[in-house]
């Protein structure tokens, strides 16, 4: 057991460091550092090899124990954007209190309840001969959601505003804005309301990039019936679908050859290959980052931000786009959250933050529905200022 405890003890002492360094991830910009970004994405991984040692050691009563102990201390709060425990009986609200935000009634209530999803459609299936735009409809016409975002959209009927007609008649979401990545493409992203959109606006990331954002301003609105008085809030939605790995079907490959049980042969190749495109995808993040956060400062409103980040929680990107914001999942989710289904690893890269004065009522996700990505709820209460 001694020798063991040589060999393991070293292992120890790495995977605290290592995990120490991923934890920090997000207080450095990919700009400076893509290493310490790559160890962040690891840091799962990281965390339970660390907590497995806590075992090891603890069932020896050894003090080697404190060293994994105080790391795992560290961390716990990077651990808690992956594994939720919230209570399951969401917060309630009468009808007195809460309104659909569009609404006339003898008071003025003190909320209004959102029900958002946000959903990268992965093109609906298009270039997989599989369009299952229906398959999409019914899951959210099952929820019946106040406003939808969706990102990586594509239109097999010629244009985008058509597209656009059909999903706002079926699902019952009567003020929609479309935006393009390219005017010569039917391809970009969307969002459909329950109600009115005001204004928009597409953010364009600079550089070539297959990603891109937009926001619009949302109007809630209250009637009176006896006084016929009227008021009205704005909520700014940002719809997002930040830089991607950009894997092709060399890198598919080699993931999915990694994962055969059979396999002992390193691709070195194939390992450069990804890693590469893992550091390019931070560094072009970071850019991005930097675009919206000089967007959110030139707003004077609530806001809600939504979409496929594309990276995980333990990031800069997320925290630099969280801050001063709730997670959703945070705030109301359940258990171990992951939202990418693809064929690599799967992490929480899809997300809803509203500000602090908003209120998370519910969080839920959604795997059995097309597309590499599941479909994210989230029940939002916005009170009345």
């Amino acid at each position: 057991m001694r020798i063991i405890n040589w060999i393991v003890f070293p292992f120890t002492v790495v995977i605290a460091i290592l995990l120490l360094i991923a934890g920090q991830a997000p207080l450095v910009s990919p700009a400076t550092s893509t290493t310490i970004a790559l160890l962040g994405l690891g840091f799962p991984i990281l965390f339970l090899l660390n907590l497995l040692l806590i075992f090891y050691w603890a069932f020896q009563l050894k003090w080697r124990t404190l060293i994994p102990v105080a790391i795992l201390l560290l961390n716990l709060g990077q651990a808690s954007l992956y594994l939720q425990f919230n209570n399951q009986n969401k917060t309630q609200v009468t009808q007195e209190e809460v309104n659909s935000g569009d609404s006339i009634s003898s008071e003025f209530s003190n909320f209004t309840q959102l029900k958002l999803v946000t959903y990268n459609a992965g093109l609906f299936g298009f270039f997989q001969d599989n369009w299952n735009l229906d398959s999409v409809v019914s899951v959210l016409n099952a929820q019946q959601p106040d406003v939808v975002c969706l990102q990586e959209v594509y239109s097999k009927l010629g244009s985008m505003a058509a597209l656009e007609t059909e999903l706002s008649v079926r699902l019952n979401l009567p003020y929609s804005q479309y935006h393009l990545l390219n005017r010569n493409r039917p391809y970009g992203m969307l969002i459909l309301s329950k109600f009115p959109i005001k204004k928009w606006q597409p953010i364009r990331f600079v550089g070539k990039t297959g990603n891109t954002a937009m926001w619009v301003d949302i109007q809630l609105k209250q009637t009176n019936a006896e006084t016929g008085e009227k008021r009205k809030r704005m909520i700014r939605l940002y719809n997002l679908h930040l830089q991607s790995f950009r894997f092709g079907k060399k890198d598919y490959a080699y993931i999915e050859k990694q994962g055969q049980e059979d396999n002992g042969d390193l691709d070195i190749p194939g390992s450069m290959g990804i890693l590469d495109r893992l550091r390019k995808g931070y560094e072009k993040r970071s850019e991005q980052v930097a675009m919206l956060k000089e967007e959110f400062g030139k707003l004077d409103h609530a806001k809600i931000v939504c979409g496929d980040l594309n990276d995980v929680p333990v990031s800069y990107s997320y925290r630099e786009l969280s801050k001063g914001m709730k997670d959703a999942f945070v705030e109301a989710g359940w258990g171990l959250e992951t939202t990418y289904k693809g064929k690599f690893p799967s992490f929480r890269i899809d997300y809803i933050f509203c500000d602090g004065g908003l209120d998370v009522i519910d969080y839920e996700s959604f795997s059995d529905v097309p597309s590499d990505h599941k479909m994210v709820l989230s029940v939002l209460r916005i009170p009345w200022e």
